[in-house]
């Protein structure tokens, strides 16, 4: 195994941790595990499931399973993903409720870009679907350098990072 598959494997794991910490923060109902700090703006349920999701889709990428078994849960994963977020950009278009916001719990938080409670922030939605995208790419085998996946990630990473520094801002 390379170094850059024991980095993703390790980050994967994180994101798998820290979406199944959160989910049990909200079935508990735990302020603690809902959010980064207590006091802070919460991840959406909707978002934890996203991270869990995306985790399971980067562990079946560098995973030493069957390339059939691998692609077929990749591309699951990525259909998962744009399934659960695309209404979410639908909505943003036609102003309307996609009636996923509460499905699991009820939020009251609104986020920045994020027009109703209970919705990820849009660079979210956008990330998630990026990786989802790549997933796809992965999953049908299309011939993709490298850098594609890259800086596709990267990207993703950043839509990532301005609704965190908005979390630590304390900027819904």
């Amino acid at each position: 195994m390379t170094t850059e598959h024991r980095i993703a494997r390790v980050l994967a794991s994180l994101i798998l941790l820290g979406a199944i910490a959160n989910l049990i923060g909200w079935w508990l109902d735990s302020t603690v595990l809902k959010g980064i700090l207590p006091g802070f703006i919460t991840m959406k349920v909707v978002t934890a499931v996203a991270f869990l999701v995306t985790g399971g889709l980067l562990l079946s990428m560098i995973s030493s399973m069957d390339d059939d078994v691998k692609q077929f849960l990749v591309f699951a994963a990525s259909i998962w993903l744009i399934v659960m977020l695309s209404p979410f950009i639908f909505s943003l278009v036609s102003g309307s409720k996609t009636g996923l916001e509460n499905l699991f719990v009820e939020d009251t938080q609104v986020l920045l870009l994020g027009p109703m409670p209970g919705w990820p922030s849009l660079g979210t939605i956008i990330g998630f679907l990026l990786i989802a995208l790549c997933g796809l790419v992965y999953a049908f085998k299309l011939d993709a350098p490298k850098k594609v996946f890259f800086n596709t990630g990267a990207l993703a990473v950043i839509l990532g990072i301005l609704p965190l520094l908005g979390y630590l801002a304390e900027i819904p």
